[in-house]
C-alpha cells in the first residue's frame, strides 16, 4: 500500500533517517495534490489575514463571495466592535464593510454563537438578550450594508442559553425548552416547544410538534432535507424535526465520536450531500464525517496542512463543492479551502493516483487507434478502449454493431473539433475549467449529446456555482431545454438565483432578447413567484 504513494519500501528499510525520508515523500504527494486540485487537499488561501477575530465568526456566502462577521478589538483597552469582511473568491482579496443603521452589540450577539441564515438580500442574526430576556433578531442588508432591527410580534420565544433553529421556505423555526431561565433544568424530561417566525410579516407563532424531541437544546442550525437536526447532549443520538409534519424522530448512533460536546460542536457542522462534516481542535482538525443514512461517524484522511491550532473552533462554509475554513483568536489565522468532489458526480474521485497519472500520460502519446474527422477538416485521435470503458455512447459506436466498430476513423457532424476535443480531454483527465475556451453552456449541450453524463453533471454544477446577473437566463435555458439526470435540481437552483436578482436581471439587454426568443422561459420565471 505504501508503495502506491511513491514511497520505496526498500529505501525505507535501509534509510538512516526514516522520519525525514517519509516527510519528504509526503510533501511531494502534497505538492502534487495541491497543484492538481485533488479532492480533500487543504489549500492555503491567505498568507496574511487582515484582522484577528477574538471569537468564532459568522461565515456565509453571498453572490459567490464569503462574508465573515465577528467581534474585533481596534485597541486592546477599547470595547469590541462588530467587524465585517467580504472575501472575493476570484480575486482572493478582502474588503472591509462599513455599515449604517443599528449598532450591533458584539457582547450580546456573540455571547453564544448566534443562529444565522440568509433570506433574499438579508443576513439574519438571532440571539438571546439576557438583559431584556428577549430573543432578538437583527438583519443586515447585504446590498446597502445597513443593520436593521427586526420588529417582530406574536408569540415570542423567550431568551434561552441555547436554542436550535433554521430557516425553511420563508420561515425561521426555533426549538428549545419552554423555560426562560438561562440554565434550564436538564433532568431528562422534555418540555420542548417550537416557535415559527414568518420572515415576510415578522409574526411569531407556536407550532404544535410531536414525537421524541431532544431534552437539551445545543445551538444547532443543521438543516437536511426538510429537517432540523439536533444531536443529543452526549452525542449518542440525533433528533430530526420534519418541518412539513412537525414530527420529531430519534435515531441512536452506534459508532459515536470521542469527546463529542454538542453545545461546543453543533454550530460548527456543515451539511454535504447525505453527510455532516465537523472540524474541531480537540482532535487536531481531523476530517470527521457523519453518515446521515447509516447514523455513524468516520474519519477521512486529508492531504496538506490543516488549520492552525487555535483557542476557538474553526468556522466553516461550503460554497459549491469547496469547503472554506477559518480559525479564530490567533495571530496565525488563515483562510483555507478544500475541494469536496461528490463521488456520484465525478468518476475521477474513484481513480487512484496511479491510474490518474497513467491515463494522463496516454493523451496524445502516438498510440491512438481511432481517429475522429470533423466538418472543418481537422482530426483528433484517441484510444478506442479508453473511450469505450468510460462512455456508453462510444461503447455502442466503437464496440457495437455499427460500421465504425471495425473502422479506424469516424466522421463527427454538427460538432466542432474544439468542442469535441474538450470532451476527449475529460476522459484523459486533461480537461480544466480554468483553461477551456468553450462556452460552458455549449459544452453542457455537447456532453449531453454524447452521453457524457459525469462530464455534463460537473459542467452543470460549475454553471450553478458561477451564476451571475448576465448569465442567469442563459444557464436556466440550458437546464430547461437540455435534459440530464439532475437538470431539474440545477434548474431549481438557477431559478432561485434569478428570483433573488430579478430586478437587476430584468434590466439587462439579454432579458429583452429572451422575451422575444423564448417567451415561455420568461413566463415560467414569473409563474414561480
Amino acid at each position: 500500500m505504501i508503495q502506491s504513494y511513491g514511497i520505496s519500501v526498500d529505501k525505507l528499510l535501509h534509510h538512516r533517517n526514516t522520519q525525514s525520508y517519509l516527510l519528504r515523500q509526503l510533501l511531494r504527494l502534497e505538492c502534487y495534490c495541491v497543484e492538481n486540485e485533488m479532492s480533500l487537499t487543504w489549500k492555503l488561501r491567505t498568507k496574511q489575514f487582515p484582522f484577528q477575530f477574538f471569537s468564532e465568526v459568522v461565515m456565509f456566502g453571498y453572490k459567490q463571495n464569503i462574508w465573515l462577521i465577528g467581534p474585533y478589538f481596534l485597541n486592546p483597552k477599547d470595547r469590541p466592535i462588530t467587524m465585517i469582511l467580504e472575501y472575493d473568491v476570484e480575486q482572493q482579496e478582502f474588503k472591509t464593510i462599513t455599515t449604517t443603521g443599528k449598532t450591533l452589540n458584539p457582547f450580546l450577539a456573540f455571547k453564544r454563537m448566534p443562529i444565522y441564515f440568509t433570506y433574499g438580500r438579508f443576513l439574519y442574526l438571532a440571539y438571546s438578550n439576557f438583559e431584556t430576556n428577549k430573543y432578538c433578531i437583527d438583519k443586515l442588508d447585504l446590498e446597502t450594508y445597513e443593520w436593521i432591527e427586526v420588529i417582530d410580534f406574536g408569540q415570542f420565544p423567550p431568551a434561552r442559553d441555547y436554542i436550535d433553529g433554521c430557516s425553511y421556505q420563508g420561515f425561521f423555526y426555533v426549538s428549545g425548552n419552554s423555560t426562560n431561565h438561562v440554565n434550564p433544568n436538564e433532568s431528562g424530561s422534555s418540555d420542548n416547544i417550537v416557535h415559527r417566525l414568518n420572515l415576510d410579516t415578522n409574526q411569531w407563532s407556536i407550532v404544535e410538534s410531536r414525537g421524541n424531541a431532544p431534552t437539551s437544546p445545543n445551538g444547532s442550525s443543521i438543516f437536511y432535507k426538510n429537517n432540523l437536526i439536533v444531536f443529543s447532549k452526549e452525542g449518542e443520538s440525533i433528533h430530526c424535526l420534519d418541518l412539513l409534519t412537525f414530527q420529531w424522530m430519534k435515531y441512536n448512533i452506534d459508532q459515536r465520536i470521542p469527546e463529542f460536546n454538542c453545545r461546543r460542536h453543533s454550530h460548527l457542522i456543515q451539511v454535504w450531500g447525505d453527510e455532516l462534516i465537523l472540524l474541531r481542535s480537540i482532535d487536531e482538525f481531523q476530517f470527521n464525517v457523519f453518515d446521515l443514512k447509516n447514523k455513524e461517524w468516520r474519519v477521512i484522511d486529508t492531504v496538506g496542512k490543516r488549520p492552525n491550532k487555535v483557542r476557538t473552533e474553526p468556522t466553516m462554509i461550503i460554497l459549491g463543492s469547496t469547503l472554506y475554513a477559518l480559525g479564530g483568536q490567533s495571530g496565525k489565522n488563515h483562510l483555507l479551502s478544500m475541494n469536496l468532489t461528490p463521488p456520484e458526480l465525478n468518476s475521477k474521485s474513484k481513480s487512484t493516483l496511479e491510474e490518474l497519472e497513467w491515463v494522463k500520460q496516454m493523451y496524445q502519446d502516438g498510440y491512438e487507434d481511432i481517429e475522429f474527422i470533423f466538418e472543418d477538416g481537422k482530426c483528433l485521435k484517441a484510444h478506442r478502449t479508453l473511450l469505450c470503458s468510460k462512455n456508453e455512447y462510444f461503447k455502442s459506436l466503437l464496440g457495437g454493431n455499427f460500421l465504425e466498430n471495425n473502422s479506424k476513423s469516424v466522421f463527427i457532424s454538427e460538432t466542432s473539433s474544439e468542442e469535441f476535443e474538450e470532451l476527449i480531454k475529460y476522459y484523459y483527465f486533461a480537461f480544466s475549467f480554468e483553461t477551456t475556451k468553450i462556452n460552458l453552456v455549449d459544452l453542457y449541450e455537447i456532453a449531453g449529446k454524447f452521453m457524457a453524463i459525469d462530464f455534463q453533471e460537473e459542467i452543470g454544477q460549475k454553471l450553478v456555482n458561477s451564476l451571475e446577473i448576465e448569465s442567469g437566463l442563459e444557464t436556466l435555458r440550458a437546464f430547461t431545454h437540455i435534459p440530464s439526470p439532475s437538470s431539474e435540481g440545477l434548474k431549481e437552483k438557477t431559478l432561485q438565483f434569478i428570483k433573488k436578482n430579478i430586478k437587476e436581471i430584468c434590466e439587462t439587454p439579454l432579458f429583452q432578447t429572451y422575451c422575444k426568443m423564448d417567451h415561455s422561459l420568461i413566463k415560467n420565471i414569473f409563474a414561480s413567484f
